[in-house]
């Protein structure tokens, strides 16, 4: 628009001279040759105006239309920071589907039963961060208003359950590899205790999603606390199998490694995810009875 109405205006002012050009270089010419010629010189000479301005021009399209990144959080409305209540109830919902994110990348890594194929796993682990960052920058805002006691103490529950979940999707992530060596083993002895970490494993994922699935608060102490107990009895009992695995030279130095590296990030994969559940669904005093009980491995 800015374009036609400036070369436009230009052929206005100017149009004698430009028919001067014309009829100079082209006497007596036909009518519709000469009107051609007429429009080609102004809209040369438009061109030759806007030349020198194209960089300008393009730096301010691009900072006056600017596209949203696809939020993934799509609860998260920036208008709920003023209702701290809205927002901190918004903020939990897109917590919870973090939660069943990292449950969802957590058991593809151990068992790849979860339909998820290995690019879309890679996929699924930034997409994972992602979605932490904009739940944390929400956060940060949130930390500008005020608050009651009670808020201050949910929002700081909350923070802690995102960076637990984005552990536990973390822990697992990196121990990715050496399950994929354990599963892809020609060694009998190493598929037999591979088999026995995904049973293992397996069985903490299906208590994981139980109480994700669990819509009413009834009894979720004693399942958290159950789930935390678990996960210390399965690190407990693969621990000792690898030991005696080893003792009976059933595995080598570098398997034996691997393994126990596995059993370890199983273990603290398992507990973080064990940590943000209790934050996500407890009050701060239910999470701390918990946490202050007896666990017998």
């Amino acid at each position: 628009m800015l374009f036609n109405l400036l070369t436009n205006s230009v052929a206005f002012f100017l149009l004698l001279p430009l028919l001067l050009i014309v009829l100079r270089y082209f006497p007596n010419p036909d009518p519709l040759y000469a009107l051609v010629a007429f429009h080609t010189i102004f809209n040369v000479v438009g061109i030759l105006l806007f030349l020198p301005f194209i960089g300008l021009f393009a730096r301010f399209l691009q900072r006056r239309f600017v596209r949203e990144p696809d939020r993934l959080a799509v609860r998260l409305s920036p208008q709920l920071i003023v209702d701290i209540d809205s927002a901190l109830t918004a903020l939990s919902h897109e917590t919870r589907s973090l939660a069943e994110r990292v449950q969802r990348f957590n058991r593809h890594v151990l068992a790849q039963s979860t339909g998820l194929r290995e690019f879309e796993a890679q996929n699924e682990y930034r997409t994972i961060k992602a979605l932490e960052g904009e739940l944390l920058e929400f956060i940060a805002s949130l930390d500008l208003q005020k608050r009651s006691e009670s808020e201050s103490q949910r929002l700081e529950s909350l923070k802690f359950a995102i960076r637990n979940l984005v552990h536990s999707a973390k822990s697992m992530k990196d121990c990715e590899h050496d399950v994929d060596n354990m599963r892809d083993s020609i060694k009998s002895n190493e598929r037999e205790l591979y088999a026995k970490i995904i049973e293992i494993g397996e069985s903490s994922q299906v208590l994981i999603e139980r109480i994700l699935s669990q819509n009413e608060n009834e009894q979720l102490f004693e399942k958290l606390h159950e789930l935390r107990i678990h996960n210390e009895r399965a690190h407990t009992t693969l621990h000792k199998e690898i030991i005696e695995r080893f003792a009976q030279r059933k595995l080598d130095w570098p398997t034996i490694s691997t393994v126990l590296n596995i059993n370890r990030e199983i273990h603290i994969a398992n507990s973080d995810f064990q940590l943000a559940l209790a934050r996500l669904n407890l009050h701060p005093k239910q999470f701390e009875d918990m946490n202050s009980l007896p666990v017998s491995a």
